[in-house]
């Protein structure tokens, strides 16, 4: 799978491809640092075998400056 998100702007940021389980769920540890601002951010992942995007949306409620660990679960049913 290929991984992206998304910040405030729009501005796309391309992440590491990683390996979906058999059902095509998975996990997503993402650890932020740096100086991020408030907004609604998108992740998005990619899966090839089945030409399939997820995505999800989250909202930073103020201005990310310090390091952070987002977790990401999809599960197909």
């Amino acid at each position: 799978m290929e991984s992206w998100f998304s910040d405030p702007d729009q501005t796309p940021h391309q992440l590491e491809h990683f390996w979906a389980d058999s059902s095509g769920g998975f996990i997503r540890k993402h650890n932020w640092t740096g100086a991020w601002p408030a907004g609604t951010y998108t992740y998005l992942a990619f899966d090839f075998t089945k030409s399939f995007w997820t995505s999800v949306e989250f909202e930073m409620t103020e201005s990310l400056t310090y390091k952070a660990y987002l977790p990401i679960i999809v599960k197909h049913y």
